[in-house]
Formats: structure tokens, C-alpha cells, sequence
């Protein structure tokens, strides 16, 4: 059960990451 948090924290950290870089290019 820890395993998939962590699991899906990652993945949500991935995608906000990726929406920043996306977000800061189009600025």
C-alpha cells in the first residue's frame, strides 16, 4: 500500500513539473 503512494506522489510530481515546463515556455 506504501508503495503505491509513493507511486502515485511521483507520477503527480512528474505531471506538475511537466505543467510548469509547459507554463514557463509559453510565457
Amino acid at each position: 500500500m506504501t508503495y503505491q503512494v509513493e507511486e502515485i506522489q511521483r507520477y503527480c510530481n512528474e505531471n506538475e513539473l511537466q505543467l510548469l515546463h509547459i507554463l514557463l515556455s509559453a510565457a
